[in-house]
């Protein structure tokens, strides 16, 4: 069994006085994390005596994350601090044991909402979201030799940078009649990236096998920086419409326009009906466009070795079509069943095909259609079951090729059953099919494997307290996910996955 030593603290609270409502969490954890077993990396048969394949990768976890939200009347507020500290693996496909990823959110949000006439109210809210970053990296290990000399201490890159968002939005609520609601509104967001700073140990410009020691760790921000100070301003209206015709028929269908000030506009329609066409059985049609702007990192890349920026990126686009149908066979049982379609376009990916370093690019896109089908039952509160399968099929727009790593099955399988008035039980199943490798890439394909998760919840022992205890991959299934970097083969037996663990939590309600 795993031996993670995880160290988990909750605390959840509230109060009300009168209009004024309060509530709160503090949640804690401190874990040792994973010990997976990595057999060999990109340097176990270039450098031999220095890597430190085999070996256990370094996946600590620290994190605090605290809630508070309150009310009073029509003005509300909520707001959130997450720091997080954790190890890494991967990186640069080479194992090494001195990585440090710490970063820190702090959100909060203030809204008012008021009625303004019987069929009309409004909301404004008023945001701010910051995120920072500081991570610290070893990409090599200690002795590592590049063409133009010897990491005697490892190579090492600390990257820190910070985000800001501040943002407002207004919305107007309207009653058209007493089935038919009109939601309209504008938000604007404005978004800055700054103190980006790079302190390292090589030259970040040179190439990885021919990486340049400096001699020390120092601070290149002046003339090697990883990004740059950026901005980012958004602007964005919204309207849409639910409509119920029928006790039978309801539509909801609305329009989104967004115009950001780093690239061209976006206009992106929804639109969805779900019609109960017999008794107990319903059809729902969905349509929807969206897309995803590219981020700081994919527009300001630089002075990296593996990728650069490219300010030239087009978002992502998307149009998803689903049909689905279901039916309530008793009060107890239920099937749904769905087919969908994503078409995305532009995507962003790190285009290998640019040299000598390769470059963010709108390349390709995907299609990407298949079946979801789900099965339920519930005979009281505390005694139900679920069953889901989904079938898909993702390919290469272009070349109209299977994509790689991606399972085309997967299924889940779910039981709550009460033992007793003291003991409840949980056990999920999941089972993934098998995912193929990308073209050039020789080893077999994924093989398909199942976990199993067993819970079991102690109650009504003693007034506001439960015991909770969890096995996780019951059986011990080995497994592992795909090393994505194809033919080059940098992990030759891909990236293992943790074995049977245990969980074992209390809590009390006072």
């Amino acid at each position: 069994m795993e031996v993670f030593d995880t160290k988990k603290f909750n605390v959840l609270g509230g109060k009300s006085l009168g209009e004024f409502q309060i509530s709160g969490a503090v949640d804690y954890i401190n874990a040792d994390g994973l010990k997976l077993l990595i057999e060999s990396d990109r340097l176990s048969a270039t450098q031999p005596s220095i890597t430190m394949a085999p070996g256990k990768a370094d996946l600590h976890l620290e994190k605090t994350d605290i809630f508070l939200k309150a009310l009073y009347g029509n003005l509300s507020f909520k707001g959130q601090y997450i720091k997080k500290n954790h190890g890494a693996f991967g990186i640069s496909y080479a194992l090494t044991d001195e990585n440090s990823l710490r970063f820190t959110n702090f959100w909060n949000e203030l809204s008012y909402s008021q009625t303004i006439m019987d069929n009309l109210s409004a909301q404004v809210r008023l945001y701010f979201d910051q995120f920072e970053q500081d991570a610290r990296v070893e990409l090599f290990p200690e002795g590592f030799t590049s063409t133009a000399g010897t990491f005697p201490d490892g190579a090492f890159a600390r990257a820190l940078l910070k985000n800001r968002t501040l943002g407002t939005e207004l919305q107007f609520e309207y009653k058209l009649s007493e089935n038919n609601h009109l939601i309209v509104g504008g938000l604007y967001e404005n978004i800055r990236q700054f103190d980006v700073k790079m302190h390292i140990n090589y030259d970040p410009r040179t190439a990885t096998a021919d990486l340049l020691p400096l001699g020390s760790f120092q601070d290149v921000t002046s003339w090697a920086n990883f990004n740059k100070d950026a901005k980012r301003e958004v602007w964005a209206a919204f309207i849409q419409d639910e409509w119920e015709i029928r006790d039978n028929l309801n539509v909801t269908a609305g329009v989104r326009y967004d115009h950001y000030s780093d690239f061209k506009d976006a206009f992106n329609p929804r639109m969805g009906v779900v019609w109960g066409f017999v008794k107990n059985a319903e059809l729902k049609l969905l349509y929807g466009q969206a897309f995803r702007a590219p981020n700081f990192i994919e527009l300001y890349n630089a002075n990296n070795p593996t990728v650069l920026g490219n300010p030239g990126l087009k978002p992502e686009k998307i149009n998803t079509y689903e049909a689905g149908v279901g039916y309530r066979f008793t009060d107890n049982f239920r099937i749904d069943a769905n087919y969908f379609y994503n078409k995305i376009d532009d995507l962003i990916v790190r285009d290998t095909s640019i040299t000598p370093t390769p470059k963010y690019a709108n390349k390709g896109g995907a299609d990407v259609k298949g079946i979801e089908i789900e099965m339920r039952g519930n005979y009281t509160s505390s005694n139900y079951w679920k069953l889901s399968y989904t079938y898909q099929e993702p390919k290469d727009s272009d070349t109209n090729e299977r994509l790689p790593n991606v399972p085309s099955q997967r299924a889940t399988a779910s039981l709550n059953y009460e033992l007793s008035k003291y003991i409840n039980s949980h056990i999920d199943v999941l089972w993934t099919g098998s995912r193929p490798r990308a073209p050039g890439d020789t080893r077999s394909k994924m093989p398909s494997y199942a976990t199993v998760d067993l819970t079991l919840i102690a109650k009504n022992i003693y007034r506001g307290l439960e015991i909770k205890g969890t096995i996780y991959n019951l059986l011990d299934k080995r497994y592992r996910d795909p090393d994505t970097s194809g033919s080059l083969q940098l992990i030759p037996n891909d990236f293992p996955r943790e074995g049977i663990s245990a969980l074992v939590s209390v809590r009390y309600k006072f």
